[in-house]
């Protein structure tokens, strides 16, 4: 069965070869405003083991982010992917695939812990982050 493994927001995912390097991993996300918008990445890994294989079948995922009064302020829908997994895999009884979502121009309203949950198939992973303007970081 396809499972989540890493899910994590940064600034960027570049793709070399076989794998991703994920470029500025996000602690925090910090708006200038308040409400405001702020662009970034959801990069997280697939895997499954190849003794209970479901790579044929149709992948579903689904990315939503809710704020901290759970008001929905972002939902991909549901999409549909194939995964390509890495083919150099060290261990052979599983596989691996990574990908990304950019989330462009995200409104933010409010000051706060954020969550992102990311379903694929039955399996969700949460991410709970903070949003913080970005002059309260700096002092």
């Amino acid at each position: 069965m396809l499972q989540i493994g890493y899910l994590i927001i940064c600034e960027d995912v570049i793709r070399e070869k076989n794998h991703s390097i994920i470029q500025k991993p996000l602690p925090v996300i910090n708006p200038i405003n308040i409400p405001g918008n702020f662009t970034f990445k959801v990069a997280f890994s697939m895997f499954e083991d190849i003794d209970n294989p479901m790579a044929d079948q149709k992948q579903t995922l689904n990315v939503i982010i809710t704020d901290p009064k759970n008001n929905e302020i972002f939902n991909s829908g549901q999409l549909f992917i194939e995964a390509n997994y890495n083919q150099d895999s060290e261990d052979k009884r599983i596989r691996v695939a990574e990908a990304d979502m950019g989330i462009t121009n995200l409104e933010l309203k409010h000051k706060g812990i954020h969550t992102i949950t990311l379903t694929l198939n039955d399996n969700t992973k949460t991410l709970d982050f903070p949003v913080i303007l970005k002059e309260e970081l700096d002092d």
